[in-house]
């Protein structure tokens, strides 16, 4: 038989072996085989298995007549591998059970397929080599030797010709040949190819050495060309898009400045027109100026804030503040609103809110102020709620929650489908019953995602609107806000002296929501008395008298007020009274006294803590408190402190109009002020006369605000100069470029005068 074959009794003990088997495994008689057998496998098989065991198991599965085939490998006595097809059979012959198998030798018929696969393999790669639509070459020196047919189509060069040749530089083609001769790789290097029929086309070089093929080389061109002028289109287009933006953003710039300079006249000069003798219709009509100005800046401030989320170059600080400083200021601005459309006005805040978090208060007040307006706006009659609650809270971070309710006109679904989408409004009429650009809410929207948070809305017809978005802020280490001072918050007490409960109660809640301690008592002259003897009056910092008859019970509080000579003097608040300016009158006091009118909103309330805070912050440095609050059109209070009162200004502005209303607004609180048109009419005043601070505008001519800033800054004698950019460039980037060239600040026009001196009083304070 050509095949060999043993025989084996079923308890695995030979019988006999072919002739051929023995001579199979290098050995010289059957008795060998069965001797050595356990030698004759390798130990693991190929596939992984142990030999002994899968060779059992293979045994143990072979019923009668049935015929079992696999794959062994074997091995001779001196261990050359053997691949052998395994043929077995049980058969049962005179009761007796045992087994045969036929041992096939596959070593000629695997040659013989490899072989087979060799050819094939070569036959694949040749028709590979022929038909790849990428350049490929053997070199040997710099001669092609062999080209595939692509090659030699696309680049018109075939066997024989110079590689060299093909590279449109000579310098490039000697540094690839200098490469190529030092190096196995040179690794995917970009060309220029001119080809034998006159084209040029951009490729990438990949040179390779194999030691098999001995002096040759084996290289790669692919091209590159599309994808050049594909990638030189992109960067055309890139930068065409930057120019735009460029373009776009210097527009903006230069509108937000030509618009700025006119406004700053309009608001200027009401404000100080209303500062003045005025009939009632005339107070009336610049009044009427005066809040559609800020109105038109509101809106440039929505359209350049908008433009700088699109361009992504919105920057959100992150700094610790107060939400009740950013509570005071929101319901001081909303203040006149609310109470010319005689709505209610609530605010609750949740007790686990701490008193300072970390974030960008400049951007959480913007979001709230826009939410307060919208739902004032749309609302005639009811109220308007702001709900502050905390979601959740870890040493780290804290969540809170902001919800603003009204009673307003409400929206359909339809309407609400395009809220938050940029100058999109409920409809037409809307736009035209309560104007607006249709961007507030998608600034919102763009600041709260920044705040790592989520806004939403819920509003039925008819029924009022719901606006509802979360922001997570940082943690302070310390609960002690930090003032750009360097000094810490100054916390305020108030004491409520009245008969009507029910009002101060409504107060003592306001109050307490700026984590402010708060004390009651009623109208007998007694208990207050009680207070000035004890002492405790000296913790009042403000105090809040509410009364049915002013006559009766007022004056005799007040004057044991005076009488007790309570230093420092807490700040004195009436709420409206028919007969309130004719006692003021009489006790010689209507300039030492605040009137809030009645019913009181919490918008009041904390603009009497700011000011009230204002004071005492004063009294805590050593310094005596001014006589004098300046207060703004939105209710916020600049306290002006006497000492800085005649501090000397200069004045860098070429406008004339706006020279009228700066230096008029600075005499309006005692400062005098020097004009120069231009900045080096400005250096040379510098030289003639003293200044305690300079006001710089930036666009001048013959000197402009920035070189004139740097050669002050040049002169060692002005380097503790306070300088402040007056400018109605108000752009981001323009207060960084004020503070680069050696300016302390930026004041944007149109002119605040809150804002202004603010500024004032904290560069002349240091």
């Amino acid at each position: 038989m050509p095949l060999g074959y043993i025989f084996w009794d079923i308890d695995g003990n030979g019988i006999e072996c072919s002739p051929n088997v023995v001579q199979l495994f290098g050995l010289k008689s059957s008795q060998e085989v069965f001797d050595n057998w356990d030698r004759l496998s390798p130990s693991i098989q190929p596939t992984g298995y142990p030999s002994k065991n899968y060779f059992e198991d293979i045994i143990a599965r072979a019923d009668i007549d049935e015929r079992i085939v696999f794959e062994w490998q074997h091995q001779t006595i001196d261990g050359v591998p053997i691949p052998i097809e395994v043929t077995c059979f049980r058969r049962s012959l005179n009761g007796n059970d045992f087994f045969i198998v036929y041992l096939h030798d596959l070593r000629d018929l695997k040659q013989a397929r490899r072989e087979w696969d060799v050819d094939v393999e070569h036959a694949r790669i040749t028709s590979i080599l022929r038909s790849c639509p990428i350049c490929f070459a053997i070199l040997s020196e710099d001669r092609l030797t062999f080209v595939t047919p692509f090659m030699g189509n696309f680049l018109g060069v075939g066997v024989g010709d110079t590689f060299s040749s093909l590279i449109a530089d000579p310098e490039m083609a000697e540094w690839l040949r200098t490469e190529a001769s030092e190096s196995d790789i040179v690794s995917w290097v970009p060309v220029t190819i001119r080809t034998r029929l006159g084209a040029t086309k951009e490729m990438l070089a990949y040179i390779l050495c194999f030691d098999e093929f001995g002096a040759e080389k084996i290289v790669w061109l692919v091209d590159i060309t599309q994808s050049r002028r594909l990638e030189h289109e992109l960067q055309v287009s890139k930068e065409l898009a930057e120019a735009t933006t460029r373009a776009k953003g210097e527009f903006l710039a230069n509108m937000s400045h030509e618009i700025r300079t006119p406004m700053n006249a309009i608001i200027g000069l009401t404000h100080l027109a209303l500062q003045t003798s005025l009939t009632k219709q005339q107070t009336e009509y610049i009044e009427a100026v005066h809040q559609s100005a800020h109105f038109l800046l509101r809106i440039i401030n929505d359209i350049l804030d908008f433009s700088k989320i699109e361009a992504g170059r919105m920057i959100m600080e992150y700094r610790e503040f107060s939400i009740g400083a950013v509570l005071s200021d929101v319901t001081a601005t909303i203040s006149v609103p609310i109470r010319d459309k005689k709505l209610e006005f609530q605010v609750e805040v949740d007790e686990k809110l701490p008193l300072t978090v970390m974030g960008d208060s400049i951007r959480l007040h913007q979001i709230i102020l826009n939410l307060l307006t919208n739902a004032i706006k749309f609302t005639t009659t009811g109220s308007v709620r702001l709900n502050i609650e905390v979601v959740e809270i870890d040493e780290l971070s804290v969540v809170l929650r902001f919800t603003v309710t009204d009673t307003g006109i409400g929206m359909t679904p339809i309407q609400m489908q395009g809220l938050f989408q940029p100058f999109a409004q409920a409809c037409v009429s809307t736009t035209r019953q309560f104007g607006g650009t249709g961007l507030g809410l998608t600034i919102a929207k763009k600041l709260v995602e920044a705040m790592h948070g989520e806004i939403s809305c819920q509003s039925e017809h008819g029924k009022g609107t719901t606006f509802t978005f979360t922001a997570r802020f940082g943690v302070p280490l310390e609960e002690e806000i930090v003032a750009d001072d360097g000094t810490t918050e100054v916390r305020t007490d108030a004491l409520l002296v009245g008969d009507c409960q029910h009002e101060q109660a409504t107060m003592q809640h306001y109050i307490e929501l700026l984590r402010a301690k708060t004390y009651r008592i009623g109208v007998e002259p007694a208990e207050f008395k009680e207070i000035l003897d004890s002492g405790k009056i000296t913790a009042v910092d403000f105090i809040v008298f509410d009364f049915s008859d002013l006559r009766k019970d007022f004056i005799p509080i007040y004057t044991m007020l005076c009488e007790a000579h309570v230093e420092p003097m807490p700040v004195c608040v009436v709420t409206e009274h028919p007969e309130l300016e004719s006692v003021l009158d009489e006790l010689g006091i209507r300039d030492s006294t605040h009137t809030i009118q009645k019913p009181v909103s919490a918008a009041d309330l904390f603009n009497v803590v700011s000011i009230t805070t204002a004071h005492k912050k004063e009294l805590r440095r050593g310094k005596k408190a001014s006589g004098r609050l300046i207060l703004s059109a939105d209710g916020s209070a600049v306290d002006i402190p006497d000492s800085i009162r005649g501090a000397k200004i200069l004045l860098a502005e070429d406008n004339k109009i706006n020279q009228m209303v700066a230096t008029e607004l600075l005499k309006l609180e005692g400062f005098s002020a020097t004009v120069a048109e231009n900045g080096r009419v400005a250096l040379d005043l510098l030289q003639e006369q003293k200044f305690d601070l300079i006001l710089m505008d930036l666009q001048m001519p013959v000197m402009d605000g920035f070189e004139a800033t740097r050669a002050i800054r040049a002169d060692a004698r002005f380097n503790n100069i306070p300088i402040l950019a007056m400018t109605a460039s108000a752009m981001s980037r323009d207060r960084e470029l004020c503070l680069e060239a050696g300016m302390d600040d930026h004041v944007a026009k149109p002119i605040e005068p809150q804002v202004l001196y603010r500024a004032l009083v904290k560069w002349l304070r240091k």
